[in-house]
């Protein structure tokens, strides 16, 4: 289990640093929480949330990256509201695997590429079906000369259990557990002929709490999708 006490230290060090400070001013210029959010804060509440989760598996890093960097999210943007995945979550993917995973569909065409390209990376990035819809696939462009502080480790199935406690829950009213939607996610075998996922270390992924949302983007229907 990531050392949650090592992940909050490190991370307030790399807040600290005077170039984050106009990443939280924008931060907290356009949040509606009613207190200010500070490196100290953030700090602790993305690691409490990251160990909460279980969504990554030891060893954990927590990495500054230089831009130029380009990250990956799908996402489906159907409600906020409802929790569903939007373009400013927190878990990315690098170019490298979303390459990698476009490359390994290249025996289809159309519609039914991109199907499969999701379904691999829902795979490879343990994305229970209830949380995320997968419709369009979204880039952070961290520019050169810009830095962005992630957390990276490999995916761990577990986040997508739902019989433990504080388990991430379905935003879709109502919320029974449904075959295909919703699915019960409590055992390997589960993983295995529910989700039909390898349960074992999944890829890479990068947690990113603070950034500029001006870096995010749709990445738009054309010739380069899903890249940009």
């Amino acid at each position: 289990m990531p050392d949650l006490h090592r992940i909050e230290g490190e991370l307030l060090g790399f807040y600290s640093k005077p170039q984050y400070s106009s990443l939280f001013y924008q931060r907290n210029r356009f949040e509606m929480a009613a207190k200010t959010i500070t490196p100290q804060a953030l700090a602790k509440t993305a690691a409490e949330t990251l160990l909460r989760s279980q969504s990554l598996l030891d060893p954990v890093y927590v990495e500054e990256l230089r831009g130029s960097v380009e990250l990956y999210r799908a996402f489906d943007g159907i409600s906020k509201e409802q929790g569903t995945a939007m373009t400013l979550g927190a878990s990315w993917s690098s170019r490298d695997l979303v390459e990698r995973i476009w490359q390994a569909t290249a025996k289809l065409s159309g519609a039914g590429r991109e199907e499969l390209f999701m379904d691999l990376m829902r795979s490879a990035n343990f994305i229970h079906p209830a949380w995320n819809q997968m419709i369009h696939i979204a880039r952070m462009q961290v520019p050169q000369g810009n830095c962005v502080v992630v957390i990276r480790g490999r995916g761990n199935w577990k986040a997508m259990q739902t019989n433990r406690p504080k388990a991430r829950r379905s935003p879709y009213p109502p919320k029974p557990f449904d075959e295909l939607k919703n699915p019960q996610v409590e055992s390997v075998d589960d993983v295995l002929y529910s989700l039909r996922m390898m349960p074992i270390p999944g890829e890479e992924q990068y947690v990113v709490p603070l950034f500029n949302d001006m870096w995010v983007r749709k990445v738009a229907k054309n010739l380069r999708w899903p890249l940009a």
